[in-house]
């Protein structure tokens, strides 16, 4: 009897593994930064309602790349999520900054790195669309660190 509940939950087990990863790779969409020379998946929960930003800035003779992932709500848009590519060596010299640290996505070959910071809180007003889509976005965001890659 033991052995059939055993064969029973890892044929369920099984089927929810497979039936998740199948529906989590639906829910996504490519974003692809040719420039920067990277791609990764994206929620699309928002695909219809987003926009991308982007500036470099030079901060004490290195090049930053920022990459803003913006919202477009009801009544205005929002960040919901910042990329930054640099050099291993002004990576390396951040973290021994103090304060709260980015998530290391992946380095390069060339030695640049690609972080990205994620939203901290829902800046919309609770029960409203823009609300709930900013929830599913967080809650589906670890799609991002799972596809991040170099081309």
């Amino acid at each position: 009897m033991k052995k059939f509940f055993k064969i029973i939950f890892t044929l369920i087990f099984i089927l929810c593994v497979t039936g998740c990863s199948s529906s989590n790779k639906n829910d996504t969409f490519l974003y692809e930064n040719k420039p920067l020379g990277f791609s990764m998946e994206l929620p699309s929960v928002i695909e219809e309602k987003y926009y991308i930003e982007e500036e470099s800035l030079n901060v004490d003779g290195e090049i930053i790349n920022s990459i803003y992932v913006k919202y477009k709500g009801e009544e205005n848009d929002t960040n919901i999520v910042t990329f930054e590519e640099m050099s291993q060596d002004y990576w390396e010299k951040m973290q021994q900054e103090e304060g709260p640290k980015p998530i290391e996505l992946k380095k390069s070959e060339n030695n640049r790195v690609v972080v990205m910071y994620p939203l901290q809180s829902n800046p919309f007003e609770v029960g409203t669309d823009d609300y709930n889509t900013i929830n599913e976005f967080q809650e589906q965001s670890s799609c991002i660190v799972e596809t991040f890659k170099f081309n």
